[in-house]
C-alpha cells in the first residue's frame, strides 16, 4: 500500500473445482480462490492487484516420479488432456508475470486455469 500498487499471484489448482480422491488438497486450493478474490476486493483501491494462477497437469519431478517419459501410463494419461501433453514450469511461470506486469493492472479477482484445456466444460468457481 505505501508503495502505491502492486500485485500478487497466488498459486491454485484445477483440484480446487473438486476432484475425485482429492479432498483435502482441494480444499486447501478452494480456500487459495476465495482468498484470491476477498483480498481483490480488499485492496483493489489501492491499486493492489490480486490473482491466482490454478495449473493443471505440469511436468514436475513429482508428477514424472508418478508418470515416467515412455510409460503407458504416461501416454494414456495425456490422452485425457484436450492438447495432449503435459504443462511445463515455464508456461506457469509466463501466466504468473502476465498478472504482475503493470498492462494487468485492470485485471484483478481471476482464476487463470493453464491446464490443457481440461477446465473446458466445468462449471466455473
Amino acid at each position: 500500500r505505501a508503495a502505491g500498487g502492486g500485485g500478487r499471484v497466488n498459486s491454485g489448482s484445477r483440484a480446487g473445482r473438486g476432484e475425485e480422491g482429492r479432498g483435502v488438497y482441494g480444499a486447501t486450493k478452494a480456500a487459495i480462490l476465495s482468498l484470491t478474490r476477498t483480498t481483490a476486493l480488499e485492496n483493489a483501491e489501492f491499486g493492489i492487484t490480486s490473482n491466482c494462477v490454478a495449473p493443471g497437469p505440469i511436468a514436475t519431478e513429482m508428477l514424472m516420479a508418478n508418470y515416467p517419459v515412455g510409460s503407458a501410463k504416461l501416454a494414456a494419461f495425456q490422452k485425457q488432456l484436450p492438447v495432449r501433453r503435459l504443462g511445463t514450469p515455464d508456461e506457469i511461470a509466463h501466466a504468473c508475470a502476465y498478472f504482475l506486469d503493470d498492462r494487468a493492472s485492470f485485471t484483478t479477482g481471476q482464476v487463470l486455469y493453464v491446464c490443457g484445456g481440461l477446465s473446458i466444460g466445468q462449471v466455473p468457481i
